[in-house]
Parts: structure tokens; sequence; C-alpha cells
């Protein structure tokens, strides 16, 4: 169980074998969240205008995330390494040296406000110290002052090395997606501007 994080309770879980298709299957029934989401596609566009309480129960869930132990993986080294080579070479080297356990996919469209509420857990587990901060940092980048408060707020993680990884990673993550099926278009520019910065940071060559 993850405590002291904002998110709904899991009440219930139910898994079945599909022996057609040699899977199975899970679904989990937990408590109902009514408050609407932050956005409605994972960037923001216009400042959500967040209460400093809203901001402060961000900090203490991925605080008491990232202590929770697990063994589930959210993003694995090898992904890390094959991401930062395709955008800076061999100029950055990749090495992750403080782990975490994160939300692993912490988006606007993953957050309630007013009162906050972080959904769609399916993919959290290990990853780089810093990543969460880093994702949502990244899809906010069309909004200066909100990614500005993500620095500083999360600066004690996103200043580390490995949390500087973890933004590039997350830059050319989600440029990939630009690239490869024109997701969140308006986001190229400002993007390949944060990452070629943060190459110029983390050079090794």
């Amino acid at each position: 169980m993850l405590r002291g994080v904002a998110k709904p309770r899991l009440l219930r879980s139910l898994r079945w074998l599909d022996e057609e298709q040699g899977l199975v299957w899970r679904t989990d029934e937990l408590t109902l969240v009514s408050s609407p989401l932050v956005s409605a596609t994972p960037q923001i566009d216009t400042d959500p205008e967040l209460a400093d309480e809203w901001w402060a129960q961000l900090t203490r869930s991925l605080s008491a995330l990232g202590l929770h132990k697990t063994t589930r993986v959210g993003v694995r080294q090898d992904l890390v390494n094959r991401r930062i080579a395709e955008f800076a070479g061999e100029r950055v080297d990749p090495l992750i040296e403080e782990w975490t356990t994160a939300h692993a996919d912490l988006h606007w469209a993953n957050v309630t406000a007013s009162d906050l509420h972080i959904l769609d857990w399916e993919g959290w587990g290990v990853g780089p110290r810093g990543l969460d901060a880093a994702t949502l940092w990244a899809y906010s980048l069309l909004v200066p002052p909100v990614a500005e408060r993500i620095q500083t707020e999360f600066n004690r993680d996103l200043a580390t090395r490995s949390g500087k990884l973890a933004q590039l990673f997350t830059c050319v993550e989600l440029l990939r997606m630009t690239w490869k099926f024109g997701d969140h278009p308006r986001l190229e520019q400002p993007l390949v501007d944060a990452a070629n910065s943060l190459v110029s940071e983390l050079a090794t060559v």
C-alpha cells in the first residue's frame, strides 16, 4: 500500500485467466474521485492557477512515494541510455546514480484540482530521481510560470545530476512521441530548447 500519497484508495481487485489469449486480466475497484482533472490533455496551455496547498500536497505525496520500497520498475536504465543517445549521442553519460519510487506518468491529465488526487497508477515503480517532477515540468513548458514553479518546488531533486538526466530523458521521450506520432506538436520547440540546454549542462565530451 502506498501511504501518504494523494490517490484513490484501492477497495478490491479481481484477476482471471483468459486461456484463449494466454493472458491474465486484472480489474481494480477504487474509491470515486469527483474532483475535475487539471487538464483534459497531458500538457497545459494556460496557468491552472493552483493553490499553494495543492502544490504542498503534491510535494508531500511525491516525497512519500519516493520513500516507498518496491520491486516494480517504472523506467529502466537501458531505456534512459537509448533515449539520451538518440538525442545527444555520446556527449552525455546517461548513468543514473539515484533511483526512487515514482508514478512514472505524472502529467496534467493524471492529477485533479482543486483537491489533489493522482490517477492512473498501472505504470508506477522505480525510476530516476526527480522523474515525476521532470515529467510534469516537461508538459508545462508552454506555460513558463508553471514550469518555473515546478523547478522551484522540486529543486532538491531536479538540480541533481540524476534529476537533470530525468529531465533530458523526459524531453527526448516526449519529442519521440511528437516526431513519430504527431503528439503535442506545440511542445516540440520548447522541448528541443530545454533538451539542448540540458545537454550543454550534462556534456562530458
